[in-house]
């Protein structure tokens, strides 16, 4: 399953946020939190998010998860293994 689910535009800023943010990640969650907030003309999409599937997930297994979910895989990253932008 994927570990971890954020809006683009707070990895775009170089901040990321979990669904449940364990508590190393809090730090990294307020910060997103208050860019979101604090920057009034940024741009976002409610439905587009970028998916970090771990290292163990097969292509087979990602795109039964994402039939599953309803999302379509827009894009990935090479530079980061596993990560993919998708939109509901």
């Amino acid at each position: 399953m994927s570990r971890l689910l954020l809006p683009c535009a707070a990895l775009a800023l170089g901040t990321s946020s979990a669904l449940a943010a364990p508590p190393a990640v809090s730090k990294s969650h307020q910060i997103a939190k208050n860019v979101l907030e604090e920057v009034a003309d940024l741009r976002m999409s409610p439905t587009t998010f970028l998916v970090k599937y771990g290292s163990d997930m097969t292509a087979d297994r990602q795109y039964v998860l994402e039939t599953a979910l309803g999302i379509q895989s827009v894009r990935s990253f090479n530079i980061v293994p596993g990560l993919r932008q998708v939109t509901t």
